[in-house]
């Protein structure tokens, strides 16, 4: 398994239940439009710190929400830095369309007068691939960085290089 800290997300808007659905919407048709291919599939992922799991992708041979399947994951450290993440125990595929129904808040950027240094607070990332599962690529971490931008989640210093991604 290969496990590499991410850049830090800062966020300008509350982010919802129904905000990060939408991001896996716009993940999954951006990678399938990008790689010309309908193997994508991103889901919230079942974790309690938060994150986005790469549910289906080319290659996967298991649909299975089991840990011991084939995954990849980008999480994100909400519930230890204010934030909340709700326990998922709908089946990946019914998760998207039910959080698109919910405005539960996520996560609320302090006020200004809470910054650090000038900053928001950020949210910390970390990018898991199984050890059966292809790494994560540049060219992935470019697009889900745009998509990213894209509800309001800046990235923060670098990203994780090809090599670190590979336990290199």
């Amino acid at each position: 398994m290969a496990r590499v800290s991410g850049c830090d997300l800062e966020a300008t808007y509350r982010i919802t239940c129904r905000t990060i659905a939408s991001l896996c919407i716009n993940l999954s048709q951006t990678f399938n439009t990008h790689f010309d291919c309908r193997d994508y599939q991103f889901v919230p992922e079942y974790t309690i710190f938060g994150g986005i799991l790469m549910w289906k992708f080319p290659g996967k041979t298991d649909d299975s929400r089991d840990r011991r399947s084939m995954y990849k994951s980008m999480r994100m450290g909400l519930r230890g830095n204010g934030g909340q993440w709700p326990h998922i125990r709908a089946d990946p595929a019914d998760c998207v369309s039910q959080w698109l129904q919910d405005d539960t808040v996520l996560w609320t950027p302090p006020g200004r007068a809470r910054t650090i240094g000038g900053h928001l607070p950020r949210i910390g990332t970390i990018f898991i691939t199984s050890s059966d599962a292809p790494h994560w690529t540049k060219e992935e971490l470019g697009i889900l960085q745009q998509c990213l931008g894209q509800i309001g989640l800046t990235c923060k210093g670098p990203w994780p290089s090809v090599k670190s991604l590979r336990g290199q």
